[in-house]
């Protein structure tokens, strides 16, 4: 057993040798002792048969091709989003735009008119002229019950009956909630204009 590893070992031993200085050589034939396992190169590919035994060791073979490529492994899981960039500037402002026609008096008034004791203005009334047949009330809603636009102006005249204006809780006439009246004299008129929210003024015009 011993012989045999000792063999093994100086076959490895000599395979290097024979590998470093014969490259090109597709085999080598090597004589190892019988009894002492040494071994030797066989110059002219003989051993002695009675003391050796003949051993023919090949070169280290070509590289095989290189294998088929694997296939793609799973997508991995998409990270998360980043943070949102800050916020542009702001961009210029636009060319003003052309200016509308200018109006007139020649379009002519819608009329309403009042035929209760209590009337409370609708956004309907707004650019209208009402005219009250009747002793009425006139009420002017706060921006809650109907948000007129600021600008938005009510004509009210009268025939022969009194007329009072005021403003519901949260709304001023002329800055008071008191109600303004028309009702000394026959054929008046007021003009009720919004000049804020919750705010209106009211001109009288008296006959001459």
């Amino acid at each position: 057993m011993f012989r045999k590893l000792l063999l093994l070992s100086l076959i490895s031993s000599t395979l290097i040798a024979v590998n470093a200085t014969s490259a090109s050589a597709s085999s080598e034939a090597l004589c190892a002792n019988k009894v002492t396992g040494v071994v030797r190169a066989a110059a002219n590919g003989k051993c002695r048969a009675r003391t050796e035994r003949k051993v023919t060791v090949g070169t280290t073979g070509a590289t095989g091709a290189t294998g088929a490529t694997g296939a793609t492994g799973a997508t991995g899981a998409t990270g998360a989003t980043g943070a949102t960039g800050a916020t542009g500037a702001t961009g210029a402002t636009g060319a003003t735009g052309a200016t509308g026609p200018a109006g007139t008096f020649a379009t002519t008034q819608s009329i309403n008119t009042i035929t209760s004791s209590t009337y409370t203005l609708v956004a309907a009334d707004a650019g209208k002229l009402l005219i009250a047949d009747v002793l009425t009330e006139i009420k002017v809603p706060t921006d809650a019950q109907v948000n007129f636009a600021i600008g938005t102006r009510i004509d009210i005249g009268k025939k022969s009956q009194p007329v009072f204006i005021s403003g519901n809780t949260g709304a001023t006439v002329n800055g008071s909630s008191a109600a303004e009246s028309l009702d000394s004299a026959t054929y008046q008129a007021a003009l009720l204009v919004k000049v804020a929210a919750n705010t209106w003024l009211c001109f009288r015009f008296m006959p001459t």
